[in-house]
């Protein structure tokens, strides 16, 4: 009987390090692929269907932020493309607070500041 366990458990951990090792190497797709069916279930509460439409694009890209299984630049465009696809804001007025002017010149600033170009 004793050996029977310590067999089980040795294959135990023999399958474990295959599925941590596994996990290792392709953590990124599998956040990338189950956030947003997991960040679905703020879709529960349906009283206020804007709010909720509003935390579930805000909750995937708050995961996709930490982990970043995306560039940084592409999670925080996943507004721009949600809301107006999600009818939570129209397309003019996202844009409109995405590429404001300022904005735009500000984020150039920091782009032409932190890589000077080389002449």
């Amino acid at each position: 009987m004793f050996y029977c366990t310590v067999f089980f458990l040795a294959l135990l951990f023999a399958c474990l390090n295959e599925v941590v090792r596994y996990l290792k190497t392709f953590w990124r797709p599998l956040v990338l692929v189950l956030t947003p069916p997991l960040a679905a279930l703020v879709f529960t509460n349906q009283e206020e269907p804007q709010a909720m439409k509003c935390a579930f694009v805000m909750i995937v890209m708050a995961v996709f932020w930490v982990t970043e299984v995306m560039p940084v630049p592409v999670t925080a465009l996943i507004p721009v493309a949600a809301f107006p696809l999600m009818g939570v804001m129209s397309t003019v007025r996202k844009f409109v607070k995405h590429f404001s002017l300022l904005l735009l010149r500000q984020s150039n600033s920091f782009t032409f500041g932190a890589h000077p170009p080389h002449f």
